[in-house]
């Protein structure tokens, strides 16, 4: 659909990709900078480098293209758990592609409640008791106490 778009105005590139990002789903734009620090950590953040049109779209194709079956993702996305040495940042991105390629419409209470009980043991004690009514909350919080830890 936006290819579309982009052929009848004259975005560059990077206009292209800016563009994308503040129509997409506010965690396209955090995967994006953590695929981009993961590829070539001189890369640094999104606005800080020119990544080609042709690069983005096809990192998304990989990340938010459905593969496998729908039950194999659904199994994946009801036993899903931070990872031993799995970071936050790392956790919330599987755990929105998921939540994305499933098309999950939860109310974002139970998301919140969804995403706060698949983290390690030790951030669940720390945020157990908070008012945390949102998945950016939960996620800011999250991040704050692994920083704590480490």
């Amino acid at each position: 659909m936006l290819e579309s778009y982009f052929s009848i105005h004259d975005f560059s590139s990077w206009e292209k990709i800016i563009f994308t990002l503040l129509k997409a789903a506010p965690h396209v734009k955090d995967w994006w900078e953590t695929y981009c620090e993961q590829k070539d950590e001189s890369i640094g953040s999104l606005f800080s480098v020119a990544p080609t049109w042709d690069s983005f779209r096809d990192a998304i194709k990989e990340q938010y293209n459905f593969f496998g079956s729908y039950e194999d993702q659904y199994i994946k996305w009801t036993t899903l758990r931070q990872g031993r040495d799995q970071d936050v940042s790392e956790f919330t991105n599987i755990f929105h592609t998921l939540r994305t390629k499933l098309g999950i419409q939860d109310l974002e209470q139970h998301l919140v409640l969804k995403y706060c009980s698949c983290l390690h043991k030790y951030i669940q004690e720390e945020i157990e008791f908070l008012n945390i009514l949102s998945l950016g909350t939960a996620y800011r919080y999250a991040i704050k106490v692994e920083q704590k830890i480490k």
